[in-house]
């Protein structure tokens, strides 16, 4: 028997802009965080027509309305921080941005559709003169589900902390969801308490604060 608590915690998350990117981001960040050699030769990407086709014209937070799928993985190794799952691009400024601009401007990026993906995946592999790593993000935007580090997988990895016990939380939520009454339901929210709704109440002000910004400055923040 799943509460309101449980589903909250499963399946919300803060995210700095729109949650395709951010888990692009996340996925170059966390792959990036495994190599010592910083000299970054190539991008290689494989995100599911979900992934894709959200993410391709998405204005890209922070970057004053920047859009690209091969710039926001690009941003995510310069400048991102994987620990802050998909606010992985707050630490971003104008000097990581040229810098990955000036990356994607020579195509270093290769972007696949893993056609064969449904729902949420994203793949990123990045390759230095000696070294490569591997990060995969599937089933929630901030679920970073595997690492590779020159082609071993890497185990026990803080970044990989619960994910195969959140992989498996999703299953058997969405199995609950999917066979309750609306009675049962709505008896859920009933239960809802001053946590909750002080949870509930901060994702109404960080849309509302968005909503706000948007109508005043415009789109791309």
């Amino acid at each position: 028997m799943y509460t309101i608590k449980d589903i909250l915690r499963i399946e919300v998350a803060p995210a700095l802009g729109c949650t395709e990117p951010a888990a692009v981001a996340l996925c170059t960040a966390a792959a990036g965080s495994l190599l010592t050699d910083k000299q970054l030769e190539s991008i290689e990407l494989w995100l599911s027509p979900n992934i894709y086709k959200n993410a391709f014209a998405v204005a890209i937070p922070g970057t004053e309305g920047a859009v690209g799928i091969d710039l926001v993985a690009a941003l995510g190794f310069f400048c991102g921080d994987p620990a802050l799952k998909l606010e992985v691009l707050a630490p971003m400024n104008s000097e990581s941005i040229q810098i990955a601009k000036s990356f994607t401007n020579r195509n270093k990026t290769k972007i696949n559709l893993s056609r064969d993906k449904t729902g949420i995946y994203v793949k990123a592999k990045l390759r230095t003169a000696k070294q490569t790593a591997e990060a995969i993000v599937e089933r929630t935007h901030d679920n970073l589900s595997s690492l590779r580090f020159n082609e071993k997988p890497v185990q026990h990895h803080p970044l990989l902390s619960g994910s195969s016990e959140d992989e498996h939380s999703i299953s058997s939520l969405e199995n609950f969801l999917k066979k309750q009454s609306l009675e049962n339901l709505l008896t859920l929210v009933e239960r809802l308490d001053d946590d909750d709704y002080e949870f509930i109440q901060k994702g109404i002000q960080y849309n509302v604060d968005l909503a706000e910004h948007g109508l005043t400055f415009g789109d791309g923040l």
